[in-house]
């Protein structure tokens, strides 16, 4: 557009100055505009000016892989190992420190609490009903068991413990002239039935109870110089021996009159030995019945609801703590 106005201009002096004929005035050549205005690749040389390849190296100024290598930075497995600070079973031992209510028992009343105690066992079909009755009742008792009969029913010994309750022991044999004979044979014949509980129940049981066979007065016994060293051989060997209190006579039936069922019998012998019991607060009421006798097991229910009746419970002898005997030692 400068160039234009130029030459209008030139032009117009040239009239005025004559230079130029008035009558052929030729116009000025078209203008290429777009020529002049479009200039672009000198003026706006953007591929200098705009080298982005150079400036923005991206890939070199930010290598996140080689500044965050968070594995090697948060290891956490090695800082944070629980497991070796945090052993609870160690410091806790709560089964050693808890096991209070398995020895914690309350006092017995000697006067309500009964003994009872089966005699001569295990014998097979008594024992077992024996047992079942019991556990009806929840009730649990003392068996002085004969070791040749556990040798014989083994199976029976494991139940009378399974049951809860005390496995005792009444001799090997039960042959009193071979047991009597010395303090060595007493003490040979209760080695006996240890080996014979061994091989029922491979421990023996957690108190040593004994009962003489016949009790302490047996004819055997009575009178019997060799009787204070038997005792003495029973007590040293660790074993606390027991007689009894009450009684049915299941075994015994000399005072048993013609008209009196055997129900009656037993009842009557109990009745007469709790009396003479109740006149003594201080004996343990350790009742003798026999597992071996077919009476027992018919009238065992009815004599347990009679003694229920009368408000006595029922342990088992390692409740007790002293032994009872008819013929303490002088």
């Amino acid at each position: 557009m400068k160039h234009y106005s130029f030459l209008a201009l030139l032009l117009c002096v040239l009239l005025l100055a004559g230079c130029l004929p008035t009558g052929h005035i030729s116009p000025p050549p078209p203008i290429s505009v777009p020529a002049e205005t479009t200039e672009a690749p000198e003026t706006t040389e953007a591929p200098e000016t705009t080298e982005t390849p150079e400036t923005t190296e991206t890939l070199e100024t930010t290598e996140a892989p080689e500044t965050t290598e968070t594995p090697e930075t948060t290891e956490t497995p090695e800082t944070t190992e629980a497991p070796e600070t945090t052993e609870a079973p160690e410091t806790t031992g709560a089964p050693e420190t808890t096991e209070v209510p398995t020895v914690v028992e309350e006092p017995l009343d000697l006067t309500t609490t009964v003994f009872l105690t089966f005699d001569d066992g295990p014998c097979r079909g008594n024992t077992e009903e024996v047992l079942r009755i019991l556990a009806e009742y929840n009730i649990h008792a003392t068996f002085f068991t004969v070791g040749r009969y556990v040798d014989r029913y083994p199976d029976l010994a494991r139940d009378i413990a399974a049951g809860g309750h005390l496995l005792a022991c009444h001799s090997y044999s039960h042959d009193y002239p071979s047991i009597y004979a010395s303090a060595d044979t007493i003490l040979a014949d209760i080695s006996r039935w240890e080996n014979a509980v061994l091989g029922a129940l491979g421990e023996l049981p957690r108190e040593r109870i004994y009962r003489f066979p016949g009790g302490t007065t047996n004819s055997l016994l009575d009178g019997n110089p060799v009787y204070p060293s038997l005792l003495t051989a029973v007590l040293n060997a660790g074993y606390r021996p027991y007689d009894w209190v009450l009684a049915t006579n299941d075994r015994y039936f000399g005072d048993k009159r013609p008209e009196q069922t055997m129900e009656e019998y037993f009842f009557a012998t109990l009745k007469y030995t709790l009396t003479v019991a109740n006149r003594n607060p201080n004996l343990p009421r350790v009742m003798l019945m026999h597992d071996t006798s077919n009476d027992t097991v018919e009238t065992l229910p009815a004599v347990l609801d009679y003694l229920i009746a009368q408000g006595y419970t029922f342990a088992t002898l390692d409740r007790l703590e002293e032994p009872y005997i008819f013929r303490p030692l002088p």
